[in-house]
């Protein structure tokens, strides 16, 4: 239900954003393949960025936010957050296929199933960190300007204030991806992430 709405509907609001965010972050991506093979980081922390505003998007927009907070109750929260995050699974996995398709046609790189395997565990370990911070920071991303705010800088500085954990969150975790190998810690922590989202939402009912 969660993932059918979400889908429609952020296809339906952002469907030329999509296409040129993906547009831009396939030669984003090709390009730190190719060019800067030694900072391999910026491309890990490029994929996690990038899954990090999806999901946000995907749970925060204004329209997505209000419809689901109607239908989100004690019986399908499992439902709704594993929506969401497959969601940015989905999109994410879609551009990483994208690109190392791309790569492959420049006869840069011939990537394998480790390549796909690795970056899903990045993604992954990416929204374990975004389902805690959901919690905490989840007020809606307005599409249009709601007559009580002051126009776009006050919807710019409190978008940017509520990305900034993730932001962060998001260095870290490359830093420790590209660094040791953690592959089941962070299906752990991903699981653990669910579970803890799972518990706080029902007992508060609804989170906001």
């Amino acid at each position: 239900m969660f993932f059918k709405d979400t889908f429609k509907r952020f296809f339906d609001e952002k469907l030329i954003f999509i296409i040129l965010t993906i547009s831009y972050m396939a030669y984003l991506l090709v390009k730190l393949l190719i060019e800067v093979e030694g900072l391999i980081f910026l491309f890990y922390f490029s994929i996690s960025l990038l899954t990090s505003l999806i999901f946000r998007e995907a749970c925060l927009t204004d329209e997505i936010y209000f419809e689901d907070k109607k239908k989100l109750n004690k019986n399908n929260i499992l439902s709704y957050i594993l929506s969401k995050n497959l969601f940015a699974i989905f999109l994410v996995s879609m551009l990483v296929i994208l690109v190392f398709l791309l790569s492959f046609l420049l006869k840069y790189k011939i990537v394998n199933i480790k390549d796909f395997f690795d970056i899903f565990i990045l993604i992954l370990a990416t929204l374990a960190s975004e389902n805690i911070i959901l919690l905490f920071y989840n007020k809606p991303i307005f599409t249009e300007h709601p007559k009580s705010m002051i126009g776009d800088k006050y919807i710019g500085k409190g978008y940017i204030k509520s990305f900034l954990p993730s932001f962060f969150i998001d260095l870290l975790i490359t830093l420790v991806f590209e660094r040791l190998s953690l592959i089941y810690l962070f299906i752990f922590c991903y699981f653990i992430s669910i579970i803890i989202f799972y518990i706080r939402v029902k007992n508060r009912g609804v989170y906001d």
